[in-house]
C-alpha cells in the first residue's frame, strides 16, 4: 500500500513538472513574439514619419525646406516608387506615398526640399 502511494505520488510529481515545463516554454515564445511586435511598432512609426514629412511638403506651396531627425538605430530606410521602405533585423516594414519620390534616408539629420523642379530628400 505505501508502495503505491509512493508510484502514485511521483507520477502526481512528473505530471506536474510537465505542465509546469509546458507553461513555461509557452510564456517564452510569448516574450519573444511581444518583442518582435515592439520593434515593428516602432520602425512603422518611423516610416510613418518619413511619410509625414513627404506628405507636408507636397501639401505646402513650391518652396519648402524643412530639417527633420530620425531616431538613432539598427535600420535601413529607403524611398523609392511610392513606397518607404525600413529594413531592420527582424524584417522590414513599408509606407505608401502619394508621389514617385526617391531618396534614402539616414539615421539622424535629414533635409527635405520641395521646389518648381521637383522634391528631394537630402
Amino acid at each position: 500500500m505505501i508502495g503505491q502511494a509512493s508510484a502514485e505520488f511521483i507520477v502526481l510529481l512528473g505530471f506536474l513538472s510537465l505542465v509546469f515545463v509546458i507553461i513555461f516554454a509557452s510564456s517564452q515564445g510569448y516574450q519573444f513574439y511581444s518583442d518582435k511586435l515592439e520593434a515593428q511598432q516602432e520602425y512603422k512609426e518611423i516610416c510613418n514619419d518619413i511619410k509625414f514629412e513627404i506628405e507636408t511638403a507636397l501639401e505646402m506651396e513650391p518652396v519648402y525646406n524643412r530639417t527633420f531627425y530620425l531616431p538613432e538605430g539598427t535600420y535601413n530606410a529607403s524611398i523609392s516608387n511610392y513606397e518607404i521602405s525600413v529594413e531592420y533585423s527582424y524584417g522590414e516594414v513599408s509606407c505608401y506615398i502619394p508621389a514617385n519620390v526617391s531618396g534614402e534616408p539616414i539615421q539622424g539629420k535629414n533635409t527635405i526640399l520641395y521646389n518648381e523642379t521637383g522634391l528631394y530628400l537630402n
